[in-house]
């Protein structure tokens, strides 16, 4: 929706811009503690990882989501 509506569009762009602040801020913690690593790298993994989190989290709700919706049978009886 964010071509057709300017309040959207907006609101997509701040929120990437306050990810990629939280990125930059980050980054900039892990590389004072964690040695001399490039700047590139570090956002680089940050970045990769959270979308890829991100993707599979979105295609395990799409594929397994129904299942949540169908009644289970119960499980079978234990033996005394």
């Amino acid at each position: 929706m964010g071509p057709w509506s300017r309040t959207i569009a907006c609101s997509w762009l701040g929120i990437i811009g306050l990810y990629a602040a939280a990125l930059v801020v980050a980054t900039a913690s892990v590389r004072r503690t964690g040695g001399e690593a490039g700047w590139g790298r570090i956002m680089a993994a940050f970045a990769t990882m959270h979308i890829a989190w991100g993707a599979g989290f979105l295609f395990g709700l799409v594929r397994f989501g129904p299942r949540w919706f169908i009644p289970l049978p119960p499980p079978p009886a234990l033996a005394p």
